[in-house]
């Protein structure tokens, strides 16, 4: 952290919180986002892990503002998005699909939530997917299929 740590993760929000903004009234088609810091370890009422606020959450809140009624948020990351998870366990509005190192909760941010049971509650249960990682993954992954490329098409919209 930094004496402009606020004022960055302030303009990070304000970047996320425009173009889906932009996107919901079809200024631009779609757009990404290179900010730091990330935000999904964030919550509704919390920093944690270095992030101060919650980028994808406070997009998904803009979006909604200006008429979108669904989002998916995809969240690749070493570290699980608990911030982002906490923020949306209740809401059928917002599919949550984090995949992430797991590690039966040995791995950093150490929560039983990480986990794979953990798909949301009340309105908002079956809109929380966790894809943990653990070690026979992790082993898999790094050891087997070594010739093979592997491609991410990632297609943003919102729906």
């Amino acid at each position: 952290m930094t004496p402009d740590s606020v004022k960055v993760a302030q303009s990070a929000v304000s970047c996320s919180r425009w173009l889906a903004e932009s996107i919901v009234e079809e200024k631009i088609p779609n757009a990404f986002a290179l900010i730091r810091p990330p935000g999904h370890h964030a919550g509704r009422s919390s920093a944690c892990g270095f992030c101060l606020f919650n980028n994808a959450a406070q997009a998904a809140e803009a979006a909604f503002n200006f008429g979108a009624d669904r989002i998916l948020i995809v969240d690749f990351d070493v570290h699980h998005g608990n911030g982002t998870q906490q923020i949306f366990y209740e809401d059928n509005r917002v599919l949550v699909f984090s995949i992430h190192r797991y590690q039966a909760g040995k791995f950093w941010p150490h929560l039983r939530e990480s986990n794979y049971d953990h798909i949301g509650i009340y309105e908002g249960k079956g809109y929380n997917i966790n894809i943990p990682l653990n070690e026979v993954h992790l082993e898999s992954i790094s050891t087997e299929n070594t010739g093979s490329l592997i491609s991410i098409g990632l297609d943003p919209f919102i729906f």
